[in-house]
């Protein structure tokens, strides 16, 4: 399985494989205690109201993937920033927005 950004059900934006997901996503929320996105991998339906704590912590984990004590590839530190774009473009919109 793959986790994605799924955008009014018609638009996807890859995030990462399950194995990537749970090996190094996950690592990084565990060590930070975040909140919001380990429910990536379940799937999780974020509202407009949510969208500003979501992208906190996302900034939360950027910051941890770029320290060198990470050991995380590049391609991932990628992916989360890509992820952060793509929501901060969806900030105030009416799009449904869910991630899993």
């Amino acid at each position: 399985m793959t986790v994605v950004l799924l955008i009014n059900s018609t638009r996807s934006v890859p995030i990462a494989p399950e194995s990537v997901f749970t090996q190094y996503w996950q690592r990084g929320c565990s060590e930070l205690g975040l909140r919001w996105v380990p429910w990536f991998q379940p799937g999780i339906e974020i509202s407009q109201q949510d969208l500003p704590a979501v992208l906190e912590e996302l900034s939360r984990l950027q910051v941890w993937a770029k320290s060198p004590d990470s050991a995380i590839p590049g391609y991932v530190l990628q992916r989360i920033e890509n992820l952060i774009s793509e929501l901060e473009q969806l900030r105030g919109s009416t799009a449904k927005i869910w991630i899993g």
